[in-house]
């Protein structure tokens, strides 16, 4: 008849439907970084205006950066404008200097800007070279206005740098 007849099958060779087939299959992640506010309590000496100022932390282009004095406590918010579950984010080292990369830190989300919950805690994250994109999951099913970049430690400089950070949204099955 010309037709073609695909079957997939479990690891035990039973036969999945095709809503089953569906539903292991998640959807891909969404960046909705842009749809947020950035705020940090260490900005560019320069101001959020100047060529390396926090808005370049998530401007989506990898050749600029964000750059900073580094002290603690040492943080960077996303502020979106509705709630929002996030279980996934990117960081992109910066173009220079690996002593200014992030070393330990936290993601943690917020409703009030104020009470904070750990989601995500990483320590000891290496970049192996400069602008290099790494990829992190936690679970997470709360839905926050507010997503913190917490930087507990960075590699060792005085100053602290990151071409991007985005954060992104898997789409419900």
């Amino acid at each position: 008849s010309g037709e073609t007849i695909i079957r997939i099958t479990s690891d035990d060779a039973d036969v999945l439907s095709a809503e089953t087939r569906l539903k292991v299959i998640p959807g891909a992640p969404i960046d909705i970084t842009n749809t947020a506010t950035i705020s940090t309590n260490r900005e560019n000496n320069g101001g959020p205006d100047a060529s390396e100022g926090s808005p370049k932390l998530i401007d989506g282009d990898l050749s600029t950066k964000f750059l900073s004095d580094y002290r603690q406590p040492y943080w960077m918010t996303l502020q979106f404008e509705e709630e929002e579950v996030i279980n996934f984010y990117r960081l992109t080292s910066g173009n220079d200097a690996p002593g200014r990369d992030p070393l330990d830190w936290q993601i943690q989300g917020s409703n009030d800007g104020e009470n904070w919950e750990t989601l995500d805690e990483r320590t000891g994250e290496m970049f192996e070279e400069r602008n290099f994109t790494r990829e992190f999951y936690f679970d997470n099913d709360t839905a926050y206005i507010y997503y913190r970049f917490d930087v507990l430690n960075n590699n060792g400089a005085g100053l602290f740098q990151m071409s991007e950070w985005a954060l992104l949204a898997i789409p419900e099955e």
